[in-house]
């Protein structure tokens, strides 16, 4: 039997990645920012405690952010196979970034998750537009630790020895 994925699929990964990219814009992404800008954005109040987060938040969702690698890389050439965004081969390695077809494709998709998805994408490019991937990963490893916190004593049995 095949393992049925529901969320962080390549396809949902792949999509995000579209609307990173068409806020960035004309700005190409790293792998790894867009790594991190995927997870800021879905997780927006980890990034700014005064924004409500996209998706529920719970206690290990910080994991996401080790385990979607092979997923958005997939996502991506998905999206780069249909014209949807550009890859550029550089000295430092690939780059991605949105193309005509992207804004096509996302004016395309007007549901109210959509909507909500731009916005939040929008806040994140705009709180981290200035920082170099270096400096975002710093900013991730710094605050990684306190993303989930909020459940520390939602676990009735913490202190039951088994």
């Amino acid at each position: 039997m095949s393992e049925l994925l529901l969320f962080n699929t390549p396809l949902e990964l792949g999509l995000r990645s579209l609307y990173l990219l068409q806020v960035s814009s004309p700005s190409k992404c790293s792998l790894d920012r867009l790594i991190f800008l995927d997870y800021l954005t879905i997780y927006t109040k980890d990034s700014n405690a005064s924004f409500d987060s996209l998706h529920p938040e719970y206690p290990l969702r910080a994991i996401e952010l080790f385990s979607r690698r092979e997923a958005i890389k997939k996502g991506i050439l998905l999206m780069a196979s249909r014209g949807l965004l550009n890859i550029d081969c550089e000295e430092d390695g690939f780059f991605y970034s949105a193309n005509v077809n992207t804004n096509w494709f996302i004016e395309g998709l007007l549901d109210e998750y959509s909507e909500k998805l731009l916005n939040k994408a929008s806040l994140v490019e705009e709180r981290f537009r200035e920082m170099s991937d270096a400096d975002l990963k710093e900013f991730i490893n710094l605050n990684i630790g306190s993303w989930g916190r909020e459940y520390s004593d939602f676990f009735p049995y913490k202190n039951e020895v088994l």
